[in-house]
């Protein structure tokens, strides 16, 4: 029986992902399953808490010293006032040990994708978290809240901000922060939206990518006291603003396209983004991740090598980049991937087998 060659392909690439489990489901044809609330089995697959700036934080001038230590405790600045050395104290809005939790689900149409997130607070923890910034580009529709929680757009940078009065407790969890938006459409150009809220902009479509997030705590803000040598209110206003004061780290969130043709970009975006979630602890093993790597480095050095040869090349990529979907779907079944490691690897594959078949050469 002669097998065609681009079956044969990508019957080989998809052999080669990871050695570990068979594809999963049927052809494929329909939108990637939603990686919703995660299984039991999920807990095996330990996602790394957001990290405040742990560095040591040092400043020495003859009227003011700064100074925080490696061990996330407070930061003390002295200072001379009428002759005398002073002390001030300040515990930043970091003393958290939380987790940001993401995953990705078909939304009601026109939305196309919708983005929840679930924030996780260990008992370890020492304030309460009162703020979940999540980064993003391209609009958003459809936002939601948990019960005590409201979100606004920041006007410094492309990002949503929830916040609450009471917070989230040490040893608690939240869920419920959502938004929606979609894979494509939306004009070309960038502008605000009709309501004419600050971060949120009509333009290309978007995919699931790593994001910056953000967790703040509750914490007085410094202050210089009254009389207060100018220097210490410099110190004071040298110190990281919001929400960087918090932990910071990475989850899942919309990024918007890129222009002209998003094969080549997205498979780079997808090849970075299996790195991130192996760093990130959303994939399990090295050896899961590399053949993800593997299969989609050799993916784009085939989609450029025969860009101009047809519609034979084009179906080629298209097999291949379902085969990556199936295989996301098996590995996130058998808990080797996070909800995160799989909206990245298997929207973003559906997403583009599917721009293939609308797009021919």
């Amino acid at each position: 029986m002669r097998v065609h060659p681009s079956r044969a392909a990508a019957a080989a690439l998809l052999a080669g992902l990871c050695g570990l489990a068979a594809p999963a489901g049927g052809s494929g044809a329909g939108a990637p399953a939603a990686a919703g609330p995660p299984p039991a089995r999920e807990a095996m697959l330990r996602r790394l808490p957001l990290q405040p700036l742990r560095g040591r934080l040092q400043l020495r001038g003859p009227d003011v010293s700064l100074l925080r230590g490696a061990n996330g405790g407070p930061i003390f600045l002295q200072y001379r006032e009428g002759g005398r050395s002073r002390q001030l104290s300040y515990q930043p809005p970091d003393a958290l040990e939380i987790t940001v939790e993401a995953s990705v689900s078909q939304a009601p149409s026109p939305f196309g994708l919708a983005y929840s997130y679930r924030l996780v607070s260990a008992p370890a923890s020492r304030q309460s978290a009162v703020d979940l910034v999540v980064g993003f580009t391209g609009p958003i529709h459809g936002l939601a809240s948990p019960q005590g929680w409201e979100a606004r757009p920041l006007a410094s940078m492309p990002a949503l901000d929830w916040s609450s009065q009471a917070g989230l407790g040490p040893g608690r969890t939240a869920a419920g922060f959502r938004f929606s938006a979609r894979p494509g459409g939306g004009s070309e150009g960038l502008e605000k939206s009709s309501g004419g809220l600050p971060g949120f902009v009509y333009g290309r479509g978007s995919l699931p990518g790593i994001v910056t997030c953000s967790v703040v705590g509750a914490a007085h803000p410094p202050s210089a006291p009254a009389g207060s040598p100018p220097a210490l209110a410099a110190a004071l206003a040298a110190l990281p603003q919001f929400p960087r004061n918090g932990v910071s780290g990475s989850t899942v969130g919309p990024l918007e396209l890129p222009a002209g043709d998003p094969v080549a970009a997205l498979l780079d975006r997808m090849t970075e983004s299996v790195k991130a979630s192996l760093a990130l602890g959303w994939i399990e093993r090295r050896e899961t991740a590399d053949g993800y790597r593997r299969a989609l480095d050799a993916i784009r050095r085939e989609w450029i090598a025969g860009k101009g040869q047809g519609k034979g090349k084009q179906s080629l990529t298209h097999l291949e980049l379902k085969s990556v979907e199936r295989q996301s779907a098996a590995d996130w079944s058998e808990r080797r991937l996070t909800s995160e490691a799989y909206a990245l690897l298997s929207y973003n594959s559906y997403w583009l087998a599917d721009w293939l078949e609308h797009h021919p050469p």
